[in-house]
């Protein structure tokens, strides 16, 4: 039977943590425990600080196993319980690992599988796998569940316990099990980790064109000294237009992504935000200095998975008017997160949401996204063709394909002969499709060109609508 996976529906909220980093981290901060607690809730604070002590008392002194009775034990879990009554997926405990896991997440660099991942419902879901690294090249694709670690169910697991197994030291392996709509039976998977460099930007020109293309990945520390290098080499070409990619960009840092906003902005707010008394905590504005002239126009790509720093930076383009946005409406992370450190000699420290973001004109669109300029749905396939897709790999139609004509054109002339054979074989594919999959076939283990203007429905639009304005202004 048909593994049943659920859909994503246009009002369903994804609440996913990335492993490279979903935070907007607000300059942080690291402050010791005990600092601050309002005078004026203090005798009620008392009140229940003394109930706590009371059962830590009982427990300390009279549960039957000693050994599981300690201080530390009780304490973190104490603590772990009260960020998880706040059900809030973006505040959680960190252990000394998780910790140190997040502080080496934004340097770019970590040992592991290479994979962005999510939470959808109850179970880990990848958002992407970095290109080149050992998920890429095993064959993990977006949109697959990690229903297992090590035979463990991921149901009920956290990010940062996913993130914890996941990683560590080079070329030792972890195993896990993943659940694909397009697959009849768990696929398993052992993995050898390595190293993973993080490379944030890539930059191409668009073919026949002026047009400059670059894809922001992440906002991690590197990022905005990588889009100087990537605009620069572009303006050597002498673009007349820019397209700007954040589909699938989880977000990162709050600093790194208005260096990058004030690239392409002379003036105004970037962004702001607001904390639990309505407070301004943080503003950046613009600078006079910019790298990009404002007589380029440009198109910022987005998606469901742009999120958090993406949302930063797509919101002040489109309240700027300094670029449209065009395709479909954003993830809709518009909180801030800082990290608290309980215990600087064990390493331990928890994160939690401290504020809200807005844009440029005040909007603050927190589980809602937002939305698209011109909207432009991404290629998706009927029910009809994910069983014929289904129907063909079970029979490895398409590998085999490829395996008789591994080069292009030889596939090419054959094509209308594979087709032949697919409807003897009660095989139903438009030929459009059936091309997709034979190049995502020939392509599986191949490092991606930095663009795709063939199969890529909004980048086509977005270099259409740039080229129909640059003959219009003439």
């Amino acid at each position: 039977m048909k593994i049943k996976i659920p859909e994503i529906k246009n009002k369903e909220r994804i609440i996913w943590v990335s492993i490279l980093i979903l935070l907007v981290l607000v300059n942080i901060k690291i402050p010791f425990i005990g600092e601050s607690v309002s005078a004026r809730e203090k005798k009620n604070d008392d009140k229940y600080f003394n109930l706590f002590a009371g059962v830590y008392e009982i427990i300390r002194t009279r549960y039957v196993d000693s050994e599981k009775a300690v201080p530390d034990k009780l304490f973190y879990g104490a603590i772990n319980g009260m960020l998880k009554a706040l059900d809030d997926p973006h505040t959680a405990f960190l252990d000394t690992k998780r910790y140190e896991d997040l502080k080496t997440e934004t340097t770019g660099s970590f040992g592991g599988l290479g994979i962005y991942l999510g939470k959808r419902d109850e179970w880990l879901t990848v958002l992407y796998p970095i290109e080149g690294t050992p998920a890429w090249n095993v064959g993990v694709k977006p949109g697959d569940i990690i229903s297992e670690i090590e035979k463990q169910s991921t149901r009920d697991m956290s990010i940062e316990e996913a993130v914890s197994i996941l990683r560590g030291t080079p070329g030792t392996t972890v195993n896990i099990t993943i659940l694909r709509k397009t697959e009849d039976k768990p696929l398993n998977f052992k993995i050898k980790r390595e190293k993973i460099e993080i490379h944030s930007t890539a930059s191409d020109l668009i073919k026949d064109s002026s047009i400059g293309y670059i894809k922001i990945k992440t906002f991690s520390a590197t990022t905005a000294r990588d889009l100087e290098a990537e605009i620069s080499k572009l303006k050597t070409k002498n673009i007349s237009a820019l397209i700007i990619d954040l589909r699938y960009n989880p977000g990162g840092l709050l600093d790194i992504v208005c260096d990058t906003v004030d690239f392409f902005l002379t003036e105004g707010k970037i962004v702001y935000t607001k904390g639990r008394d309505g407070q301004i905590l943080y503003e950046k504005n613009a600078t006079p200095d910019i790298l990009v002239p404002l007589t380029v126009p440009m198109i910022v790509l987005v998606n469901n998975y742009s999120a958090s720093a993406s949302e930063i930076f797509a919101g002040a383009m489109q309240d700027s008017g300094r670029a449209l946005l065009l395709g479909e409406k954003t993830f809709g992370k518009f909180s801030v997160q800082e990290i608290c450190q309980i215990d600087p000699g064990e390493g331990t420290a928890f994160r939690f949401t401290t504020a809200k973001y807005y844009t440029p004109k005040g909007r603050s669109l927190h589980e809602e996204g937002l939305m698209p300029d011109i909207e432009v749905k991404e290629q998706t396939f009927s029910e009809y063709e994910t069983g014929m897709l289904l129907k063909l790999r079970r029979g490895k139609y398409i590998e085999n394909f490829v395996s008789r004509y591994p080069e292009a054109d030889a596939g090419e002339k054959h094509l209308k002969t594979f087709i032949e054979e697919l409807t003897a074989n009660n095989i139903d594919v438009r030929e459009d499709t059936l091309r997709l999959f034979i190049k995502n076939e020939r392509n599986r283990n191949k490092m991606p060109d930095a663009y795709d203007l063939e199969d890529d429905l909004q980048l086509r639009e977005a270099v259409h609508l740039l080229k129909a304005y640059s003959i219009l202004k003439k």
